[in-house]
């Protein structure tokens, strides 16, 4: 949509997303996986007097369900995907072209989100207003930091996550199984799975068909930012310039 332009992130750091449908099939095959251990090794003869259920309460797995360890990926390779087929199906509803600054300095991050986010957002809400219309960028703005700040801790520092127990559930099961909830990480290809969620996101949640018109009038607004966006840059850098010139005359 053209409203995210700063993270705070370690572009080089791994991003630990899973796919949700994954997560869901993981989650049921978890609890078919400990109902088994535990019918188990109530059937199993014990030489102490300590119940069985309580031996196996100690005894509690643990299934993190990460992508790092079999198929990682960065917040670099996040973003690279993400501009490669967003662009391929943009939708009409886009406000302006994909830019994203990812940086890990606390400063240097609420410095661009001042300049990025909270002057645009009551630039336009304050046009949006003189038209008659309801505001809403700035109330977007303050959801989209709140949420960044909430995941900063994690994407700002490198995390090293095991699955041993989610790999090993995975290799027990059957392979008709495995068919029906799948969700080992090893299968999953970044590359196509952005293609398919680029083309979800927008179906789903920005609720944008994706038909011949509807793509028709996405490619024509996004080649107009696209091109308001250089034009953009291009008088900043020149005021700028002007600018440092303006010093430099004076200091002369």
């Amino acid at each position: 949509m053209g409203l995210l332009r700063v993270l705070r992130c370690g572009k080089d750091n791994k991003a630990d997303m899973v796919p949700a449908d994954y997560v869901v099939n993981s989650c049921l095959a978890v609890a078919w996986d400990v109902a088994s251990m535990k019918t188990l090794n109530n059937n199993k003869e014990t030489q102490d007097q300590e119940s069985r259920e309580e031996k196996f309460d100690k005894e509690i797995p643990v299934y993190n369900f990460v992508c790092t360890p079999e198929q990682p990926i960065t917040w670099d390779e996040f973003q690279h995907l993400s501009t490669k087929h967003a662009p391929q199906i943009p939708t009409d509803k886009i406000v302006w072209r994909h830019m994203l600054f990812m940086v890990k300095n606390k400063y240097l991050y609420n410095v661009l989100v001042f300049l990025l986010h909270t002057i645009p957002a009551y630039l336009i809400d304050f046009i949006i207003i003189c038209l008659g219309k309801k505001p809403l960028l700035v109330k977007g703005y303050q959801k989209i930091n709140k949420f960044s700040d909430v995941i900063a801790y994690f994407s700002s520092n490198e995390w090293e996550f095991k699955n041993a127990n989610t790999q090993a559930l995975w290799n027990r099961m059957k392979k008709t199984d495995r068919q029906l909830f799948e969700f080992s990480m090893k299968l999953v290809n970044w590359d196509m799975y952005f293609y398919t969620y680029t083309r979800g996101a927008r179906t789903y949640l920005v609720k944008d068909k994706l038909d011949e018109d509807s793509l028709r009038r996405g490619k024509a607004k996004y080649y107009k930012l696209f091109v308001a966006h250089y034009a953009l840059c291009g008088l900043l850098l020149f005021l700028v310039f002007k600018f440092f010139m303006l010093i430099f005359g004076l200091l002369l």
